[in-house]
């Protein structure tokens, strides 16, 4: 997995905004990071057991109609 990016954590100043930084910015931080973290797994493919189970659970669900 990828380096997540980004310099250190934000420290809170007296108003309880960090210093020098936008909330732009930190979404778009927390957006890229996530990005990274979640990225790889949400191009694999859903394995075959699970697309059974799921048709498994549509054919069950018809019935009950």
């Amino acid at each position: 997995m990828d380096t997540i990016v980004g310099s250190k954590p934000p420290h809170s100043g007296g108003n309880g905004k960090p210093p020098g930084k936008s909330s732009a910015t930190h979404k778009s931080l927390i957006t890229r990071n996530l990005k990274l973290a979640f990225g790889q797994v949400t191009s694999e493919k859903v394995p075959d057991r699970w697309l059974e189970l799921l048709d498994q659970l549509d054919k069950n669900e018809d019935k009950k109609q």
